[in-house]
């Protein structure tokens, strides 16, 4: 019974890594998040989408860092430190992207599959899409060693090479995501905290910098 009641401290400490990493990206978000449970996701309202989503990418490349601490005190602290070096480094990088998302996100809603011609532009433009979500993916892995232009060249050397798994990363996140949101709405104080932990964890481990580094 003893050696079961000795891993209760670190079961609690991760529940509440994961809520705090949770609440981190909620916060960091909530104008966006109050968009989306307002606002249908229909073309005329991309552009306010747009701007509530550029704090997205800065969010997460401050909550990747954020894992690589064993001090769960420090985790909103360091969050917010974190996240003001992430836009004052990236800012350009992840709103051009998140701009030319979000290009692709309008062209869906306006190319059609009336004609093969048609149908074949709407196919690639997912398939860039899709293609583009990965490399924001690998991005945000490697934006914990290396910031601005070389973050894209970096990226870009790194993008096949880490292609399947990042893949299977977004594979589960999106299992987990629906998972979770059929089961119950309330897993959204949790889910996006275990994703993001399940990311660094299974994904990433050892590939970047260690936590607190700045580059």
């Amino acid at each position: 019974m003893k050696s079961r009641l000795k891993y209760f401290p670190q079961i609690f400490d991760f529940i509440y890594e994961i809520v705090l990493l949770n609440s981190c990206f909620l916060v960091s978000n909530v104008i966006f998040f109050q968009i989306f449970f307002v606002i249908d996701l229909k073309f005329e309202f991309l552009p306010i989408y747009f701007l509530t989503s550029l704090t997205f990418y800065p969010s997460l490349s401050a909550l990747l860092k954020v894992t690589k601490t064993k001090n769960t005190s420090t985790i909103v602290r360091v969050f917010c430190k974190e996240f003001k070096n992430s836009i004052k480094k990236n800012w350009q990088q992840f709103t051009g992207l998140n701009f030319l998302m979000f290009i692709l996100i309008g062209n869906l809603y306006l190319l059609t599959t009336d004609t093969f011609f048609s149908a074949t532009l709407s196919t690639a433009n997912l398939l860039f899409a899709f293609l583009l979500l990965l490399f924001l993916v690998t991005i945000l892995e490697e934006s914990g060693t290396a910031s601005g232009n070389n973050l894209l060249k970096k990226g870009l050397f790194l993008f096949l090479k880490k292609g399947v798994k990042n893949l299977l990363f977004l594979t589960l996140a999106a299992g987990v995501l629906v998972l979770g949101f059929k089961i119950s709405f309330f897993s959204m104080l949790f889910i996006f905290g275990l994703i993001i932990k399940m990311w660094d964890y299974i994904f990433i481990g050892r590939e970047t910098s260690s936590f607190g580094i700045s580059n």
